[in-house]
């Protein structure tokens, strides 16, 4: 069975997820606002580079959140935006790290930019977390020497900016092997919850459906059943509901004569006969043994029963699977219309002794229950 397709309740899920995940991504970036706010009234860095930081923030989150908001990051190859979020963080801070006139200054840069980086767990597997985490020391390091070449103001003793670095590089690295715990651990729970639904879709077709015809099983028949006769009693629903039993003649002869596989062939030809017969509002199942049980809504008695003697026919003309060419088989039923206002149960047992009644005029018949006195 295919495994369920994703609905519109499964998307709007996630997109609440990634605009929740897009919401936890600003927390850092309102805390560097406050420093670099902070570091403008001490002339730690310039007003206007601090403006060019705040726009390019505002702008950046701005087009996040209207393209979750407007569905149209489901377009994109990556819904979550997570790479895209990722850099933005990454190259806004380096800018107005560039321009910061004290290298304490960019202590906390580094350490939410760290936190950024934490963010590719998410939706990135080890080796794009890893690229993600190396371009972002990189990329550090490719700045420090930018700024050392262009823009000392601000620069430590190179002893210390090394440090630095490596400590960044440490910080990424624990920052990698920690994301690859977390990757494998969420892809070995994706992989267990498949393995759960699969399990629970085997074992609602055990519950539901027969394994040798592959039709609804006795209890599965006789819930749509219940449920037909519901709708049935409904206020205003009316329509007609016809039962029909449906027996294999002389069954067992074709186990003693042929043997049982060749009497399971059969059942399961007879099974995709009917199906194929019924209209898609119709609903067929195997009773027991070489009963089988049709539901006919909309399906009065006359025309229940004529429908029933036409798909004889087409069985009596036709070789079955698991017989030897030639041979055929045939089958008696038994028809019977729900009268509102009755016990369900009822009708099964007058279609019941109606096809008794069929067994009784010599089989290969199609015989009428009669009316509720």
């Amino acid at each position: 069975m295919a495994e369920r397709n994703v609905t519109k309740k499964d998307i709007s899920k996630a997109q609440r997820l990634r605009l929740q995940r897009t919401m936890w991504a600003c927390v850092p970036l309102a805390v560097l606002l406050c420093c670099v706010l902070i570091y403008v009234q001490h002339d730690i860095v310039p007003a206007d580079r601090a403006i060019e930081y705040l726009l390019i923030i505002v702008i950046a989150w701005t087009v996040f959140f209207g393209l979750i908001l407007s569905g149209l990051n489901l377009r994109l190859p990556d819904p979550s935006m997570t790479v895209a979020q990722i850099f933005t963080g990454i190259f806004s801070q380096l800018y107005i790290m560039f321009f910061l006139n004290d290298p304490l200054a960019r202590v906390p840069f580094l350490l939410l930019g760290t936190v950024n980086m934490m963010f590719a767990v998410f939706a990135l597997g080890l080796w794009r977390m890893l690229a993600v985490n190396v371009l972002g020391v990189g990329a550090y390091a490719g700045m420090v020497l930018l700024k050392a070449q262009w823009y000392p103001a601000g620069m430590a003793d190179w002893r210390v900016e090394a440090l630095t670095i490596l400590a960044f590089v440490v910080a990424v690295s624990m920052n990698t092997y920690i994301g690859s715990v977390i990757t494998g651990l969420r892809d070995k729970l994706r992989s267990r919850n498949k393995e759960l639904e699969k399990a629970m879709v085997r074992l609602e077709d055990l519950a539901t459906q027969d394994p040798l015809t592959r039709l609804p099983n006795r209890r599965s028949v006789m819930d749509q059943m219940a449920r037909e006769h519901a709708r049935l009693e409904e206020p205003g629903e009316g329509g007609h509901l016809s039962l029909c039993m449906l027996d294999v003649d002389y069954f067992k002869a074709i186990n003693d004569n042929h043997g049982h596989h060749c009497g399971d062939e059969v059942l399961r030809w007879l099974g995709e006969v009917l199906d194929e017969q019924l209209d898609d509002r119709h609903f067929v199942g195997r009773f027991g043994g070489e009963e089988f049980l049709l539901l006919l809504p909309g399906q009065s008695l006359v025309s229940a029963t004529k429908k029933l003697d036409q798909i004889r026919e087409v069985i009596a003309a036709t070789s079955p699977k698991g017989l030897p060419a030639g041979e055929s088989i045939t089958i008696s039923a038994g028809v019977a219309e729900h009268q509102t206002g009755t016990d369900i149960q009822d009708t099964l047992r007058r279609a019941d002794e109606a096809l008794y009644r069929a067994k009784a005029a010599g089989r290969n018949c199609i015989q009428a229950a009669d009316s509720v006195a």
